[in-house]
């Protein structure tokens, strides 16, 4: 017995066929977790699957899979899926993929990897992504039956939310370089973009260098990333607003070529601004042309 459990098991199957069958694992030595899928403590039924090359060993399962759905006990249904499989402990791929669930259809390549399954689940910050979707969209639920831990992320608190997107890019959450972005989701924000995008736990990090060819958000939304509105004592802007241009920084710290348009006009804006958190102490290097821009609403005074 001794020798058995260091070896472990190793499974290879040319092909398999399961239909409509019932799977339950539990490992013991691990507590059950209260939200999304516990690969400790599985349980599934009306799973069916067909494929070839399946290869399971303790911590590695890979799989050329042409037809598979299933039920999990978190809640989460996979209606479809076909194409090339890996879950390791560094590395999670998805090649040729196609994923359909109730809420979500995703389409073509993704891939993480970590140092480790507890780096994948506690600093998924830090995991190194490397993907090519398009024409998809994915539900927030499904995000989150995945990644529990970020239940806490503002941006992900309407689990009913669906994101519109293509994009590809390669990088971490801390450091994402994008050559293609195109998003519509959360409230109401429409991203047509390529650059660089940071973000993560610390608002205070957040940021990037972008050019934008559409953008059309929300302070609402731009306040599930950043925890902040745009808007203070001080500054009064529209809730929605579009621009196009470049921009690279932070929302404390920004530079920018972007034309603003909004419900109180038109700005041309070129330049530098810093301490934006910081009304007291915040500095202004910028060329700012006009069109009809109601300088009374933005500055909170009735004289303009």
């Amino acid at each position: 017995a001794k020798s058995q459990a260091e070896a472990g098991w190793r499974i290879f199957a040319s092909a398999v066929n399961f239909r409509n069958n019932s799977l339950k694992f539990d490992n013991d030595n691990n507590p059950k977790t209260k939200y999304g899928i516990d690969y400790s403590h599985l349980d599934a039924d009306s799973l069916s699957l067909e494929g070839n090359n399946l290869l399971l060993t303790k911590d590695s399962v890979g799989m050329k899979i042409n037809k598979a759905h299933f039920r999990e006990q978190s809640g989460f249904v996979l209606e479809e899926l076909n194409g090339e499989i890996l879950y390791a402990n560094t590395q999670t791929s998805l090649k040729d993929i196609y994923v359909k669930t109730p809420g979500t259809e995703l389409k073509r390549y993704a891939s993480l990897s970590y140092p480790s399954y507890d780096d994948l689940i506690n600093d998924f910050e830090k995991t190194r992504i490397d993907a090519d979707i398009a024409n998809s969209h994915i539900q927030v639920k499904d995000i989150l039956a995945f990644a529990p831990q970020l239940r806490s992320e503002p941006a992900l608190a309407n689990p009913n939310a669906v994101w519109y997107i293509n994009f590809k890019g390669t990088g971490t959450l801390e450091s994402m370089y994008i050559s293609n972005l195109q998003f519509r989701g959360l409230k109401n924000t429409q991203i047509d973009a390529s650059g660089s995008l940071a973000a993560g736990n610390d608002p205070n990090r957040a940021g990037g260098s972008l050019t934008i060819r559409k953008l059309h958000t929300t302070q609402s939304d731009i306040a599930l990333f950043t925890g902040q509105r745009l808007s203070n004592a001080q500054i009064n802007l529209p809730e929605e607003f579009d621009a196009h241009g470049t921009a690279a920084g932070s929302i404390k710290n920004l530079s920018a070529n972007l034309t603003i348009t909004s419900s109180v006009g038109t700005a041309y804006v070129n330049g530098k601004f810093t301490n934006l958190d910081n009304p007291n102490i915040a500095t202004y290097n910028a060329l700012v042309r006009t069109n009809s821009l109601n300088l009374g609403y933005i500055l909170r005074n009735k004289q303009f």
